[in-house]
């Protein structure tokens, strides 16, 4: 916490970070399983394709609005 402090991050990000990666992970990782390593899987449904839009927008803004 001392480090996130010194940081000066938020610590509701950090900790959502903490809690609900390692199910990202897990569910990642059987998803490739599933298909085989093929990440195209998340290209070619038009729910999971908006999700990555919006995610890379969302932090695309948050770079150009520090600088």
């Amino acid at each position: 916490m001392l480090l996130i402090k010194i940081l000066n991050f938020d610590t509701t990000p950090v900790l959502l970070g903490l809690i609900i990666g390692p199910y990202m992970e897990e569910y990642l990782r059987r998803a490739l399983q599933i298909t085989g390593g093929d990440f195209s899987l998340f290209f070619n449904k038009p729910i999971s394709l908006c999700l990555l839009v919006v995610s890379l927008i969302i932090i695309i803004f948050t770079i150009v609005k520090r600088k």
